[in-house]
């Protein structure tokens, strides 16, 4: 099993809403649908012109019930005020 296969397996079976992860070693030619991961949204900072590091946030997309008491502030809402 790889990194990518046991971050998919701990994600499902720790039941995470989030992720960060550090030191992805990430570049422009490894495109988001290749590491993805399923029902989460990825966000992501390579390093360019380095070598190593970079990081990724895997965020669990969320879609609230009707009523819910949660709030989803969209990405282009700075949740201020």
């Amino acid at each position: 099993m790889n990194a990518l296969d046991q971050l998919r397996a701990d994600l499902i079976g720790y039941c995470l809403d989030i992720a960060i992860i550090t030191e992805t070693h990430l570049k422009a030619h490894h495109p988001d649908p290749t590491i993805g991961f399923d029902g989460f949204r990825l966000i992501r900072r390579d390093r360019i012109g380095h070598q190593g590091g970079g990081f990724a946030v895997a965020v669990k997309e969320y879609k609230p019930e009707p009523g819910s008491a949660f709030t989803v502030i969209s990405e282009h809402s700075s949740g201020y005020g």
